[in-house]
């Protein structure tokens, strides 16, 4: 991610509304995960400015909460939150030792330039414990790609399927995959296709959608955008602008 998003992100994220809504969507599913473990050992795969680390202490103060990011700067702002028990270190890679999590929550990372998916899924698979859940979210289909792709450093879109596929190559029980911001998806797909026109003569110019609608519209934008995320979830929705999934690590003998 180009150093200037990490800013745009702190900046925005803990009211911005899309923040709000996929956070709440991933704090219950963790909440589900950990009810008969309130001192759950929970990792933020790529935590970037802390947002959801953030979240997830407001949810429960007896969880362990443990995030690591590959940037330095990003590691600056949520260490600023009060969180220094985070660290340096890539997904591809992780410095914890087998079966030593009971979930892990990684937000829009396995899309990231650089990262090897699959290499990051073994390395899921083992720091999880048995029956760990892993809960992620992912950019949805090529069609979206735009130059926020580009500022974020996003290489990778992907199909409901295809995350299915890629969490059953591994050795994980997908329990929800669906897609949600299915309302928003036609607009979007339409501002993607008209921001492609502008050819850019340098990464720097590039930019993500990251910019704060008035406060009316953001509250409006939280509400509907919670209650659709339900309905997604309910109708397994296979549209929509992100996909998100709930899978948990298979019990092996």
């Amino acid at each position: 991610m180009l150093d200037q998003e990490y800013q745009t992100m702190r900046s925005v994220e803990d009211g911005y509304w899309w923040y709000k809504v996929l956070r709440e969507m991933t704090a219950n599913e963790v909440v589900r995960a950990t009810v008969s473990n309130p001192i759950a050992h929970l990792l933020d795969a790529g935590c970037g400015t802390g947002g959801t680390l953030a979240v997830l202490r407001e949810r429960k103060d007896s969880w362990k909460l443990n995030g690591f990011d590959v940037s330095p700067l990003a590691l600056e702002h949520t260490r600023e939150r009060g969180f220094h028990d985070v660290f340096q270190a890539s997904v591809d890679e992780i410095p914890l030792p087998d079966a030593s999590l009971d979930v892990i929550v990684s937000l829009d990372v396995l899309c990231s330039e650089g990262v090897n998916q699959e290499r990051s899924m073994k390395e899921f698979c083992r720091v999880l414990r048995r029956d760990g859940k892993l809960i992620m979210n992912l950019p949805a289909y090529r069609c979206l790609r735009g130059q926020h792709d580009v500022a974020v450093y996003s290489a990778r879109r992907y199909t409901p399927q295809g995350v299915k596929n890629l969490h059953q190559r591994h050795e994980f029980v997908v329990n929800h995959v669906f897609c949600w911001n299915a309302w928003l998806f036609l607009p979007i797909l339409f501002w993607r296709q008209i921001s492609k026109r502008h050819k850019l003569t340098s990464l720097i110019e590039a930019k993500s959608d990251l910019v704060p609608p008035p406060v009316w519209a953001n509250a409006f934008l939280t509400r509907v955008g919670t209650w659709e995320s339900r309905v997604c979830k309910a109708i397994k929705c296979p549209i929509g602008t992100s996909v998100f999934s709930i899978a948990q690590r298979r019990a092996t003998s």
